[in-house]
């Protein structure tokens, strides 16, 4: 199983687990590992003063598909907990 992110030009890490099926708690750290260090990165303050910094808390978007461990109330409270808004199924 392989979890990764992108945003335009930038590629999150990649997430490996052996497992070949994962449930919701599995699922809650691929994203711990995977997709909230992504969203930390893109909303750096960038160093140069000069460079206009787009992505703010609010234009991100999340989406993934309606695989079961998706679905899970945990996983949505987690998401909700992290600031990340689901993309309505």
């Amino acid at each position: 199983m392989v979890w990764t992110c992108f945003c335009g030009d930038k590629i999150g890490p990649i997430v490996a687990r052996n497992q070949r099926g994962i449930g919701a708690v599995e699922y809650m750290e691929m994203l711990s590992d995977g997709l909230v260090l992504m969203i930390d990165d893109l909303l750096k303050k960038p160093a140069d003063q000069d460079t206009i910094c787009v992505a703010n808390e609010n234009s991100l978007v999340f989406m993934q598909d309606n695989v079961p461990c998706h679905r899970d109330h945990w996983v949505s409270k987690f998401l909700q907990d992290c600031g990340v808004l689901e993309v309505p199924r």
